[in-house]
């Protein structure tokens, strides 16, 4: 999974084919696709992908299994905080790395 920056209603889905499936989500007032990476990002949806994909050198769920994947979706409200949140820790992560960096040099 990836999420195209700059393009953030695209999210990018590996088929079984030669490339890859690309999704729009159709409202973002309903879904943000930060919080839609969020949750694809998860250790618990990479389990979950690994048992339903198939392959030995580049595995692979298809996309009809996608399709049966449930996700919570709160509030649109609540799915901004998840990700306002998300982001400050990241960005904090980011600045102490940055700081601990210069400290060491």
């Amino acid at each position: 999974m990836a999420q195209l920056k700059g393009f953030v209603t695209h999210i990018i889905y590996r088929n079984n084919g030669n490339g890859y499936t690309v999704f729009e989500l159709k409202d973002e007032n309903e879904l943000l696709p930060e919080y839609l990476m969020l949750w694809f990002s998860r250790p618990e949806f990479d389990r979950y992908a690994r048992f339903k994909s198939h392959g030995s050198v580049r595995e692979i769920m298809d996309w009809d299994e996608m399709c049966k994947v449930e996700l919570p979706v709160p509030s649109i409200e609540k799915q901004r905080s998840i990700v306002k949140a998300y982001n400050t820790i990241t960005d904090r992560i980011e600045l102490k790395r940055k700081i601990n960096d210069n400290l060491a040099a």
